[in-house]
């Protein structure tokens, strides 16, 4: 028992890392349960495979979004801080189709780098910049982090992306 609620301490630390480093104060916390094994990966290399899905769907088009969305779990959960504005997430695989086709679509080009990578047993912070030009050609970058939230099958339960609105709102005019 005293080694579950140290890896829920940890667990909870790590969100909240995340969410102070975006200045946010979290409206819900989830915490799962204690997951052993992943489906033969570890949670940083999930992270890299999702990165490395990410810079497929950047380089290509809209309908670019397979390798993203083979990595989501069929009750899946997405939100990021424009849907929370208007009380709004995506869920399941279908949803994160269409975020992953509403996030392309707002770019004309786009490159996110990603410059740290924090991680335990159920998942993982991804700090990035993202750098590029709106459909006008006019340029844009802004900063965020990523949560990234894993089942057993070390598919994706919970995504969650945090960045400043009022900043790329300002450069894409939204």
């Amino acid at each position: 028992a005293r080694q579950r609620v140290l890896h829920i301490r940890h667990r909870i630390h790590s969100v909240a890392v995340v969410e102070a480093f975006c200045g946010l104060k979290p409206a819900i916390t989830v915490i799962l349960p204690n997951n052993k094994e992943r489906a033969d990966m570890n949670t940083q290399q999930l992270a890299e495979q999702f990165i490395d899905a990410l810079h497929t769907l950047e380089d290509g088009t809209p309908e670019d979004t397979a390798a993203l969305v083979e990595m989501y779990a069929d009750d899946a959960v997405i939100i990021n801080a424009a849907l929370k504005l208007v009380g709004q997430d995506r869920r399941g695989r279908d949803g994160a189709s269409q975020f992953w086709r509403e996030y392309r679509s707002t770019f004309g080009k786009v490159r996110s780098e990603f410059f740290q990578i924090t991680n335990n047993d159920e998942s993982a912070g991804l700090f990035w910049t993202t750098k590029g030009t709106d459909n006008e050609n006019s340029p844009l970058e802004y900063d965020g982090v990523s949560l990234l939230v894993f089942n057993d099958q070390g598919k994706i339960t919970l995504f969650r992306g945090y960045y400043d609105t009022r900043e790329l709102s300002r450069q894409v005019q939204v």
